[in-house]
């Protein structure tokens, strides 16, 4: 991935970026640009902080399945904390890669799925919406996004890019969300409704992260994903 002398730089090659994030540890990538039309509130606020970027590339890295259904939430808990670093490992080892290529980059990682603030705090940009407008999954009824070969168990990362990208990702046709309201039959506070409804404010999850201290039972229960490693 090289850049032009002079003029206008040549866009980064999707093939050459997802190598270079599989290289990373991840487990899947995809590509969004800044001014895709449904980020039109997320483009004012980005381009004030970053007035660089242009697109963006979001990172999937799977969670162990069997740990997230473990009924011992300690496991749950380390299976976390662990992807967690790794995620920001991959993002790292990215970004670094991208700027000895002469590409400006930056790197964002966190849990729950949002950089730029807090559940309760007005996001930057919300990894979900742009793991979704990359085709990387659907936002679920339990507002996680449904990976079609990892279902609900993923984590997210983000790096922000000064350059295009030959190839954008495209929000997928159909959804792995397969309308079974497990998600709602176990949520315990009942944040979640049949009808698609989600209340963040019942929500423990939207509260904050606290690996010691975490719901994620609807994540637990979400058989979306490759039927191979789905629970019968």
């Amino acid at each position: 991935m090289h850049s032009k002398v002079a003029g206008e730089e040549d866009p980064l090659s999707a093939a050459a970026l997802a190598q270079l994030c599989r290289r990373a540890g991840a487990d899947d990538a995809g590509f969004v640009e800044l001014d895709r039309a449904v980020l039109p509130a997320q483009r004012k606020k980005v381009l004030r902080v970053l007035p660089w970027v242009r697109s963006f590339v979001i990172i999937v890295r799977c969670l162990n399945r069997p740990f997230i259904r473990a009924r011992m939430r300690s496991l749950t808990s380390a299976e976390y904390v662990e992807v967690g670093r790794d995620v920001e490992a991959i993002v790292q080892r990215a970004v670094q890669d991208l700027e000895v290529s002469g590409v400006r980059a930056a790197g964002f990682y966190c849990f729950p799925p949002e950089f730029g603030g807090t559940p309760l705090s007005r996001s930057l940009v919300s990894l979900r919406l742009l793991a979704e407008t990359a085709g990387l999954g659907v936002i679920g009824k339990n507002r996680i996004v449904l990976h079609p070969q990892f279902g609900a168990d993923i984590y997210l990362g983000v790096i922000a890019l000064d350059r295009t990208v030959t190839a954008y990702g495209q929000p997928l046709a159909s959804s792995p969300c397969a309308n079974c309201n497990l998600c709602e039959e176990t949520c315990p506070t009942g944040a979640i409704a049949r009808d698609g409804y989600y209340d963040s404010s019942k929500c423990i999850q939207s509260r904050g992260y606290d690996a010691n201290i975490h719901c994620d039972l609807c994540r637990a229960v979400c058989p979306a994903g490759d039927p191979v490693i789905a629970p019968q």
